[in-house]
C-alpha cells in the first residue's frame, strides 16, 4: 500500500509491508512488564564507531512493528511469550552528531531545537534540578535505547550488554527502570491506584471496543506517523517521541483527597468516625480529580466504583450532555487532557490525541502487603521517589504534545473560565504546595451546587527530552565499515528452541558487543530468533554473544 494510503487508513494490515521497516510499540504497545531507558551521549570522535554500532544493534535488536504483530498472533494462539523489546531513538542533536544530511532529517521544528526551549512555554521546572543524568553530558542527550520484557533479568542482561558494548563510544547517562504496577484484579495502575492507560487511540479492528456510538477510538496511522526522510524510500516512516519523567506524591494525593472531602461534604474532621457511606462518598474527590474511580469506573457514567471485570473497563461516553460537569468536572484530569466533545468537538480534540505509551516507576520502593498488593497506609505511601515514566508518539510535536500541554493541561480557562489546571499533570505553580489551585466542585454526585476546595500540585517534572524514532533502513544505514565478525567454536543444544534441535555456527559481530569464550558454556537461547544472552554468576547477565538474523549460519 502506498504510504500517503497507509498513513489514512483504518484498519492497519497486521501484514503490510510498511510495518517491516517501522519500529514496534508505535501501532501497538510491546505489553512488557519491565523496561530500561538508556540515555546516551556520544563520546567525541567516534562518530565512525557510533553509526556502526547504531546499525548492528539495529540489525540484531531492535523490534519491528511486524515482529511484534506476528509475536502478538504467536501470544494469542499458541501462548508463547514475545521476545525481548528494544526501540532506538535519536534527538536533534544526535542526528547533528553523525553528520547526517539535512535532507534525511526530521523536519518538526519542535524536535530540532528540543524540549528544553519549550521549559517557560511548558512551565517546566529549571533544568538544573531534573534528575542525574536527564540533563546530558554537557546538557546534551544524542539517543535513548528502550529495552523492555517480561523477565526483567532478561531486560537488565541486555541493559548491562549494551552498557558494555558502549563503553568506549558513548556514555550512559542515565538509565530510567519502569515495571507495571497492577491491582488486585490485574488491571495496570498508577501510584495513586487508579488504573491507567484505558482511553487509547486503536489502529488495527481487532482493538475496536464493542460499542463506539458515544466514543469511537479508532485512529488513522497519520495521528503519530510521518514519512522518515532518511528511510530506504517513501514507504519508510518513524515518529516524534516525547519522554518526561514525572515524579509523583502519592501521600499528598492521598492526604488532601480527605481533607477536600471534609471541605466538600462537611464530613466529620475525624476520618475514623466516619460511616461506611461518608467514606463512598470522600472517594468521590479522588474521582473527580481524575475522571475515573481507582478501579477504572468513569465519573461520566457511574457515581460508585463499579468493579469491573479484568478487560471490561468503560470508555464510551462523552461531555456533550448539559450538566455533564456535575458527574465528571470541567478540571478532571481525563477531561483537561482529552475533552473528547467539548467546546471544538470530537472532530478536533481527536486530532491532538496522543499515543502514549508511559510505564509507572520506582527509584524508591514502594512498600507492599503479604499479597504484594501496594500498602495503601498513610505512613507508607511515598511523598516522592515514584512516579510516571510519561512516553508518547505524534507526528507533531506543537500540534500535539505542547499543544496539549498548555492550551488544554495548564491553561486555568479551558475549558471553561476559572476551571483550573489539570489537577494531575498541570505543571506546579507552587512546588511547596502552599498555595495549590482551588476548583469548583459538584456538592453531590449529579448536584447542581458547587463548593471551592483546593487540590493538585503532587507531580514534579524530573526531565524530559524530544527523540525521533527511526526507520529500521535509516538506523541500518548508519554503518560505514562491514561488520567484523568471528565465528565462535561452539555446539549449542537448543532443546529450548521449538523446531531448532541442531547444531548452530554463530557469527559474533565484534563491532557489537564483547565476547568471552570461557562463558560460553553457560549461554542460553531465550527466543526461537537466536538472540543469546550469557548470564553471570548473580544471573543478571555479563553480555549478548549474538544474532544478526541475516549473518547467522545453521548447519541442518
Amino acid at each position: 500500500m502506498p504510504a500517503a494510503q497507509f498513513l489514512a487508513n483504518f484498519p492497519v494490515d497486521p501484514a503490510d509491508p510498511i510495518l517491516s521497516d517501522l519500529q514496534g510499540n508505535i501501532l501497538k504497545g510491546h505489553g512488557r512488564q519491565f523496561t530500561f531507558n538508556l540515555f546516551l551521549s556520544f563520546k567525541a570522535g567516534k562518530r565512525k564507531e557510533v553509526g556502526n554500532w547504531i546499525a548492528s544493534f539495529s540489525s540484531v535488536f531492535v523490534t519491528t512493528a511486524r515482529k511484534q504483530q506476528d509475536e502478538t498472533q504467536l501470544f494469542h494462539d499458541e501462548r508463547i511469550p514475545g521476545s525481548i523489546f528494544a526501540s532506538f531513538f535519536l534527538t536533534a542533536e544526535g542526528y547533528k552528531y553523525l553528520g547526517v544530511a539535512s535532507a534525511k532529517k526530521p523536519t518538526d521544528p519542535k524536535f530540532g531545537i528540543g524540549m528544553k526551549a519549550s521549559n517557560a512555554a511548558l512551565k517546566d521546572p529549571n533544568p538544573a534540578t531534573w534528575s542525574a543524568g536527564l540533563n546530558g553530558a554537557d546538557g546534551v542527550i544524542h539517543a535513548m535505547v528502550l529495552v523492555a520484557d517480561a523477565d526483567i533479568h532478561q531486560a537488565r542482561s541486555l541493559t548491562r550488554a549494551i552498557k558494555l558494548s558502549l563503553a568506549t563510544k558513548a556514555t550512559v547517562v542515565a538509565v530510567e527502570r519502569g515495571v507495571v504496577l497492577r491491582n488486585a484484579e490485574g488491571e495496570g495502575i498508577e501510584h495513586n491506584n487508579y488504573v491507567d492507560g484505558i482511553s487509547q487511540p486503536v489502529f488495527f479492528a481487532n482493538e475496536v471496543p464493542a460499542h463506539t456510538d458515544k466514543w469511537d477510538p479508532r485512529a488513522t496511522p497519520s495521528l503519530m506517523l510521518v514519512a522518515d526522510p532518511g528511510g530506504k524510500d517513501g514507504n519508510s516512516m518513524g515518529s516524534y517521541f516525547v519522554f518526561r519523567k514525572l515524579e509523583q506524591n502519592v501521600r499528598g494525593f492521598k492526604t488532601q483527597e480527605k481533607e477536600t472531602a471534609k471541605t466538600v461534604f462537611n464530613l466529620p474532621a475525624n476520618e475514623a468516625s466516619w460511616t461506611p457511606a461518608q467514606a463512598t462518598q470522600a472517594e468521590l474527590i479522588g474521582a473527580w480529580a481524575v475522571g475515573r474511580f481507582e478501579d477504572g469506573t468513569p465519573v461520566m457514567l457511574h457515581g460508585t466504583a463499579q468493579q469491573p471485570a479484568m478487560g471490561h473497563l468503560e470508555n464510551n461516553f462523552n461531555f456533550a450532555d448539559a450538566g455533564s460537569d456535575s458527574k465528571c468536572p470541567f478540571h478532571a484530569h481525563i477531561r483537561k487532557s482529552g475533552p473528547r466533545t467539548d467546546l471544538a468537538g470530537a472532530d478536533f480534540n481527536k486530532t491532538k490525541r496522543l499515543v502514549r505509551r508511559g510505564i509507572p516507576y520506582e527509584d524508591k520502593p514502594r512498600i507492599r502487603d503479604a499479597e504484594g498488593n501496594l500498602s495503601d497506609k498513610p505512613e507508607d505511601l511515598p511523598t516522592g521517589g515514584v512516579g510516571l515514566l510519561f512516553m508518547c508518539y505524534v507526528a507533531n510535536i506543537a500540534n500535539q504534545f505542547e499543544f496539549v500541554q498548555q492550551a488544554w493541561v495548564n491553561a486555568p480557562d479551558f475549558s471553561q473560565t476559572g476551571t483550573g489546571k489539570d489537577p494531575l499533570i498541570g505543571q506546579p505553580t507552587d512546588l511547596s504546595n502552599a498555595h495549590p489551585t482551588q476548583y469548583h466542585w459538584p456538592t453531590d454526585y449529579g448536584a447542581a451546587g458547587r463548593k471551592d476546595a483546593r487540590f493538585g500540585d503532587f507531580i514534579n517534572m524530573r526531565g524530559g527530552e524530544y527523540f525521533f524514532a527511526p526507520s529500521l533502513s535509516m538506523l541500518k544505514s548508519l554503518r560505514t565499515d562491514p561488520p567484523a565478525l568471528a565465528k565462535v567454536q561452539k555446539t549449542l543444544a537448543l532443546s529450548t528452541v521449538p523446531k531448532l534441535g541442531v547444531p548452530v555456527g554463530i557469527l559474533h559481530d565484534t563491532s557489537l558487543f564483547h565476547f568471552d569464550p570461557n562463558l560460553v558454556s553457560g549461554v542460553s537461547v531465550l527466543d526461537p530468533l537466536l538472540q543469546l544472552f550469557v548470564p553471570d554468576k548473580d544471573d543478571v547477565g555479563a553480555g549478548v554473544v549474538n544474532t544478526v538474523h541475516t549473518e547467522h549460519t545453521v548447519n541442518v
